[in-house]
């Protein structure tokens, strides 16, 4: 693994969306666009991590800005991206072989969202059929089958009054999911349940960008807001969060729980930082502190990730045209 920060430039690219491969240790996608998403078109990127640097494997263009990208949980050859025109492009990486840059167009492209695709997510399958969440400005959440011959969704789910940003699956739960949107709230829900909207409540007295599943404590969810807070909350009883994460001067834009810690936490924001958090504690007498503090951007960092594969490794992209792939120390160890 590199020590350095490693950075691939992306010139009139601003990044969106970076996630590592839960395939291949050394690749992941990133995906933006032109003119800082408001106007032009999208690029996804599938790019490796090699001992010379980083060099790109593939290359897709849409004809609209991409603001979120998830790799399947069951194909490493499949990603999705979610556009600003509303929809969603299913990407077969194994398409580009052979041709310039690996250029590659969607397999399949799914439209029923009337405003821009913010987040997606990926259920693990374990088993059972494999579903894609897709969350958007328009205030819906949307459940797909991507088999289906037919490319409509299975069900939508309109909790939230404002844009949702973020959806996540529980990766403990088969069926729950959790949702956070610009009305201060996040949603638990269950995909296989008639009612399908199981607990609402408020996590910020400000817009919510994003939020992820502690991968050790299933009860534990972990919100980022315009407030520049990360929360985390036992959703068994979020009356108070358990801690909050405070350090960040603008709004936090994502935030990933450590796949390999119980107690780190990793969050970038609208202030060109990206910082490591150590968390612990019952619910009012939690204990949070900042371990680790990145400034190698000088514009919002968007998008973030942590490799499954190498403990330690962080992925990030700005609208400073630049994905940074670096070894975070506070997070490698045992």
């Amino acid at each position: 693994m590199a020590s350095a920060v490693q950075s691939f430039v992306t010139p009139s690219f601003h990044g969106y969306s970076v996630q590592f491969s839960p395939f291949a240790r050394n690749s992941l996608t990133c995906v933006g666009g032109q003119h800082y998403g408001i106007s032009g078109h999208g690029t996804l990127l599938v790019l490796q991590l090699t001992e010379e640097g980083i060099r790109l494997n593939s290359r897709g263009e849409w004809k609209d800005n991409l603001f979120c990208a998830a790799w399947s949980e069951n194909s490493e050859q499949r990603v999705a991206s979610g556009g600003g025109d509303g929809s969603i492009q299913l990407w077969d990486l194994a398409s580009g072989r052979g041709q310039p840059d690996g250029a590659i167009t969607p397999a399949k492209v799914l439209q029923e969202h009337g405003l821009e695709v913010s987040d997606m997510s990926w259920s693990c399958p374990r088993g059972a059929p494999q579903h894609l969440l897709s969350a958007s400005w328009d205030g819906s959440v949307k459940l797909w089958d991507v088999e289906a011959a037919a490319s409509q969704s299975l069900r939508t789910f309109s909790h939230h009054s404002r844009p949702v940003y973020s959806c996540r699956w529980s990766p403990h739960t088969a069926g729950m999911f959790a949702t956070v949107a610009g009305d201060g709230m996040a949603a638990l829900c269950d995909a296989r349940s008639e009612v399908g909207i199981q607990n609402v409540f408020t996590c910020h007295q400000a817009e919510v960008l994003c939020c992820d599943w502690n991968k050790y404590i299933p009860h534990l969810l972990v919100t980022g807001s315009v407030d520049g807070t990360v929360r985390c909350w036992d959703i068994r009883q979020p009356s108070r969060p358990q801690f909050f994460l405070q350090g960040h001067k603008l709004a936090v834009k994502q935030v990933r729980c450590s796949p390999h810690h119980r107690d780190r936490y990793v969050s970038s924001s609208y202030d060109c930082t990206v910082r490591v958090w150590s968390a612990h504690g019952e619910s009012g007498i939690g204990h949070a502190s900042c371990l680790q503090e990145y400034r190698h951007h000088k514009e919002f960092v968007y998008g973030l990730d942590c490799s499954l594969h190498v403990p330690g490794l962080v992925a990030d992209c700005s609208w400073d045209s630049t994905v940074n792939i670096y070894e975070c120390a506070a997070l490698a160890g045992a």
